[in-house]
């Protein structure tokens, strides 16, 4: 359950920056009250990144709720990191992330938070092609 909430806010999340007609109820899915905590963060983690880049008016709620996650679970903090990077336009935070995530081994979210920073940006498209991914999100 939690897992294919987080799949669907991370496919929709990719599929960016057209705002998918379904994203609000892609993030309530997202927060929905899951039976494993841990697992959750994952899908708070995609969910609050897509209401962020949606631009959807709880977003900064969102955040907040995944700030919690963010603290006992490394990839909710690369999260948070890169979706309030992305809200705040804030590049620090945004370096943070990809460091977040590739101390963690997530290469792709590495590749595609690069992507995010103007003067690493061809290291992120290196890094998705290294991946056999051919579209950037």
């Amino acid at each position: 359950e939690s897992f294919a909430a987080f799949a669907t806010a991370r496919v929709a999340l990719a599929r960016q920056p057209a705002e998918p007609a379904d994203a609000p109820a892609i993030v309530e899915r997202a927060f929905a009250d899951f039976a494993h905590k841990h697992h959750g963060a994952y899908a708070h983690a995609a969910g609050a990144e897509l209401a962020v880049v949606a631009g959807l008016p709880r977003a900064s709620d969102l955040l907040a709720v995944l700030a919690e996650d963010a603290k006992e679970h490394d990839w909710a903090r690369a999260a948070h990191l890169r979706a309030t990077g992305r809200l705040r336009r804030d590049t620090g935070a945004l370096r943070a992330a990809a460091d977040a995530w590739r101390d963690i081994g997530a290469r792709y979210e590495h590749a595609a938070t690069l992507l995010l920073i103007p003067d690493r940006a061809a290291e992120g498209r290196d890094g998705l092609a290294a991946l056999g991914v051919t579209s950037e999100g």
